[in-house]
């Protein structure tokens, strides 16, 4: 979708460590220089790649209406 998209395009890995099954990515968000870098946890799962924990910076939260 767009907004996917958008969101891979505006994103970039800083870090990526990978242990065994699982794997932590630090990422940094183009548009928002004044955030600090969050992580994304992985967990590899009958082949796949699935994401476990994803903890954004409150200003990339979207909050319901």
């Amino acid at each position: 979708t767009a907004s996917t998209r958008l969101a891979y395009e505006n994103r970039w890995v800083q870090s990526e460590r990978i242990e065994g099954s699982r794997a932590l990515v630090t990422v940094s968000d183009r548009r928002y220089s004044q955030v600090q870098p969050w992580t994304w946890e992985f967990e590899l799962e009958e082949g796949k790649w699935k994401i476990r924990t994803l903890d954004l910076p409150p200003i990339l939260r979207r909050v319901a209406p």
